[in-house]
């Protein structure tokens, strides 16, 4: 009887032994924190008007405009910031615009949880950059558009362009600068000049002009140069 008694004590603390090493232990048990807006942009009219967007959230949190704030503004509370608790709506105010369009951004924060939303407005006018349609019938060659053929001896070009924004908005990028030079946009005008090929071959190079919208987004015109080179 001793011997079993004895056995069933082993048994017994060994037990409480393995139990105590698989089971974990938490001083202190702290939620993961979730909190996320169900789209990161939301497109409003020109007119002035009211918008929401819901947050999913277990926690409570700020929602606060950190641009924009001459036009948006929160319906329900004033300043740039307003407290909201778990699943819950965020609801805006804003004016009507009166130039092109323009965007907002609201950051929502809880604990070291952070997602940003934009509110973009339409403007009274698209933005665009293209090249000028009877430009483009006599210098893109191919059937899509975005090809120009230049001779082996190279040249200098004036290619005339419609846009929306400023000459001094708009970036010039080529993929061979040491071939196309001399690049300046004014007054509707893309002026550049292609240097002779010395490589004793064809060539594509790409050309890129670009600016940044209201909508904080990029708009761009691209084509591609063939760079011609007959076999001597």
């Amino acid at each position: 009887m001793r011997v079993m008694k004895k056995i069933l004590v082993i048994i017994l603390v060994l037990s409480a032994f393995a139990m105590s090493c698989t089971t974990p232990y938490y001083p202190e048990y702290r939620r993961l924190v979730s909190l996320g807006a169900y789209t990161g942009d939301v497109i409003v009219e020109r007119e002035a008007g009211e918008t929401s967007f819901p947050v999913a959230s277990n926690v409570d949190y700020e929602a606060r405009i950190i641009s924009g704030e001459t036009w948006l503004s929160f319906a329900d509370a004033e300043g740039l910031s307003v407290n909201k608790s778990g699943n819950s709506t965020v609801f805006l105010k804003y004016n009507k615009v009166s130039q092109g369009p323009r965007v907002a951004r609201i950051v929502l924060s809880a604990e070291n949880r952070h997602d940003t939303v934009k509110i973009k407005q339409k403007g009274n006018y698209d933005e665009f950059l293209e090249m000028h349609p009877a430009d483009k019938a006599k210098y893109l060659t191919l059937k899509d558009g975005t090809r120009m053929s230049v001779a082996e001896e190279g040249g200098k070009f004036e290619i005339r362009l419609e846009y929306s924004c400023r000459d001094t908005d708009i970036k010039v990028w080529v993929s061979h600068p040491e071939v196309i030079t001399a690049c300046n946009i004014e007054n509707r005008v893309f002026s550049f000049e292609v240097l002779p090929n010395k490589t004793m071959q064809p060539n594509i190079m790409d050309v890129k002009l670009s600016f940044i919208n209201g909508w904080e987004e990029e708009v761009e015109l691209t084509f591609s140069i063939r760079h011609e080179y007959v076999t001597k």
